[in-house]
């Protein structure tokens, strides 16, 4: 059985479970439970939805890269995003 811990940092309120750092798992917005390792490639929303493959694993944000670069004005042209747990989806 594994503990889920929920934190709440200023506004952002994750819910932690116990990690590496090549793999975690963690309860996104959606409720949906999400398992990740280096290399899969995961969605997110920045202006549209984007995906690109997981680089880095922090506790509450996940590292992407999209070797083509990404779309939309707030990350557009970029290759590389930081994307809070709450916002991944695997499908």
């Amino acid at each position: 059985m594994t503990l889920t811990t929920r934190m709440t940092i200023g506004l952002l309120t994750t819910n932690l479970v116990p990690w590496d750092k090549t793999a975690m798992k963690f309860i996104n917005k959606y409720e949906e439970d999400i398992e990740i390792e280096l290399g899969d490639m995961v969605g997110f929303k920045s202006d549209i939805e984007q995906y690109g493959e997981v680089i880095s694993l922090s506790r509450t944000y996940v590292v992407v890269e999209n070797k083509g670069g990404f779309c939309g004005d707030y990350i557009g042209g970029d290759t590389v995003a930081h994307v809070s747990t709450e916002d991944i989806w695997k499908d």
